[in-house]
């Protein structure tokens, strides 16, 4: 199996800025983020309940969605107060948004792997995914993020308010988020596809078959 990697000199904490972090913030205290396409596959209906339900407990909670897609009109319509949408962002612009965030949001339950969370540990930020898909692959539970069930709303929304809460958890699942995406680099996944074809060349042919 060939992996992918993450590009760890884009991505990376020393993106963060203290700028975008003040913009995103406003008046609150932690910064939520989700990275992707906007449309119904991405359970961002899923992710909005979660907050909404966060806020009534925690109002210093604040959701930076970044993405277009066809169900952004109806779900920026539909977000709780403290949601922000923000368009498509690529390269420094997208790492600085990941590095300047707290927490990172991951409800989908089609994704196949979830490129955008290695880029989120990359970041060094922890977390909280659903239990599908390429998800549980790439965040360890309690180890680099936090698994809930899918499309558990409550579940999310009690992940999301133990991170808030605990911030000495938080770090720690974070630099650990950090550590397991540094031994996925792009270079890893390269060296590792080369080792299988030199494994595979290595060994002997089949004599050649003789026609009868």
């Amino acid at each position: 199996v060939w992996g992918r990697g993450v590009d760890t000199a884009l991505f990376n904490p020393t993106r963060r800025s203290e700028l975008l972090r003040d913009r995103l913030l406003g008046d609150g205290g932690i910064v939520l983020l989700s990275v992707g396409r906007v449309s119904e596959e991405k359970r961002l209906g899923v992710l909005l309940d979660a907050f909404a339900e966060l806020r009534g407990r925690r109002p210093e909670a604040r959701l930076a969605i970044v993405g277009e897609g066809p169900a952004r009109t109806r779900l920026e319509a539909a977000a709780p107060p403290g949601v922000e949408f923000l368009a498509a962002q690529r390269g420094r612009a997208l790492a600085e948004v990941y590095a300047s965030a707290d927490i990172f949001c991951f409800p989908s339950t089609t994704d196949t792997f979830g490129q955008v969370l290695l880029e989120a540990a990359a970041s060094g930020l922890p977390a909280v995914a659903a239990a599908a898909g390429g998800a549980p692959e790439l965040v360890e539970h309690g180890a680099t993020g936090l698994i809930v069930p899918p499309d558990d709303a409550r579940a999310f929304a009690a992940a999301l308010t133990e991170l808030v809460d605990d911030s000495p958890l938080r770090f720690a699942l974070g630099r650990r988020a950090l550590a397991a995406a540094q031994r996925r680099t792009w270079d890893v996944a390269h060296r590792d596809l080369l080792d299988a074809y030199a494994t595979v060349r290595a060994r002997p042919r089949p004599p050649a078959r003789l026609a009868a």
